[in-house]
């Protein structure tokens, strides 16, 4: 199940989207889980759209989860807060 974050639209009509889904299930023969992050930010007021999409696979070894927490810190902290959310 996703996890989706909306900002109430501005007046301008900009809206952004961020959507965190985290594998539910393990890959038995890799031992990996799936993280998808997608970021949407949308201005009606003309033809600006701007879309992101990543999908990292990781293997939940401590020293894995330890270099994506302190990636997501440095680059975006909402991000990583989600990852905390999902992974709890």
């Amino acid at each position: 199940m996703p996890v989706i974050l909306a900002s109430p639209e501005a007046e301008a009509g900009e809206s952004l989207e961020l959507e965190v889904s985290y594998g539910k299930h393990w890959d038995e023969r890799s031992n990996k889980r799936h993280l998808r992050v997608s970021q949407t930010f949308k201005n009606d007021s003309g033809r600006t759209l701007s879309n992101h999409f990543m999908e990292v696979t990781h293997q939940m070894l401590s020293w894995v989860e330890a270099t994506l927490s302190r990636a997501l810190k440095r680059h975006c902290k909402p991000l990583l807060d989600l990852y905390d959310l999902v992974t709890r």
